[in-house]
């Protein structure tokens, strides 16, 4: 199921190419420091000095103009590499795409950012679909160790954004309301209700936080069995054979996969 076509690997990487050539022509301010930071992945992915993960670069620029919005960061290498428009835009052009085709027969689609960090994808879709009815509950719990204050950042680019339509919460979305590694974190049921889904015609929910994957499936099953139509939009490149088997289980139709990061899947 997850295996690319020779055709589709081309593309992937074709496209991975070009779209790092042209961040020069899709960030008006910050392009020279997400190009020393490509480079210094590069580097980092050579030598397998994976340390290099969250060097911080303080004397570059902590604001970012892409086409997708205005960004505050954290000026480490993680987050600017994360800001580039290229940062897994295979991705983000197609999860656009399928709520554009949505939009032709839904009033209104709901998107929920699970693991919104400094808000990427948030800010991204907000501004995109601002003159339709695209609702976006976001979560960052600050629970990463190396940025703690992703969550004042997501409200700090939401807010500069003029992004109208987006709730946020400081909390992580698991399978039980619990503290941990004081780490609020709740399922998604008790914070908007179980039959909230049902409100939309279509839900788009993007799942991104590493180790917790299989935590966060479990603490969204209750909106998802209870609501309309929902495709999920997961990173299974950690823990991958789990979360296929847990999707598999829980019967989610596979759509498709694009990049060895993430993979689309529908119930």
């Amino acid at each position: 199921m997850f295996k690319f076509s020779k055709s589709k690997i081309l593309y992937f990487y074709l496209s991975f190419i070009f779209y790092k050539v042209i961040i020069i022509f899709e960030c008006s301010k910050g392009f020279l420091t997400i190009y020393l930071a490509e480079a210094i992945w590069l580097f980092r992915a050579i030598t397998k000095q994976n340390s290099l993960f969250y060097l911080k670069l303080p004397f570059f620029s902590e604001v970012f103009n892409t086409k997708f919005g205005k960004f505050n960061i954290n000026p480490d290498l993680m987050n600017i590499f994360i800001v580039s428009p290229a940062f897994e835009r295979q991705d983000l052009n197609y999860l656009m795409k399928q709520i554009e085709k949505e939009f032709i027969t839904s009033k209104s689609i709901l998107f929920v950012d699970i693991g919104a960090s400094f808000g990427k994808y948030t800010i991204a879709l907000g501004n995109k679909f601002k003159r339709k009815k695209l609702n976006i509950i976001s979560f960052e719990p600050d629970a990463a160790i190396y940025s703690p204050n992703s969550f004042s950042l997501l409200k700090k680019n939401v807010a500069e954004n003029k992004i109208k339509n987006a709730k946020l919460y400081k909390i992580g979305i698991g399978q039980k309301n619990i503290i941990k590694n004081n780490v609020k974190i709740k399922t998604l049921a008790s914070v908007i209700g179980k039959n909230n889904f049902k409100k939309y015609g279509a839900v788009f929910i993007k799942l991104d936080i590493d180790d917790y994957v299989i935590d966060g499936l479990k603490g969204i099953e209750e909106c998802v069995r209870n609501g309309s139509k929902t495709y999920l939009f997961v990173e299974d490149c950690v823990k991958k054979d789990k979360v296929l088997a847990y999707l598999r289980k829980n019967k989610y139709a596979f759509v498709d996969k694009l990049t060895p990061y993430n993979s689309f899947w529908l119930k």
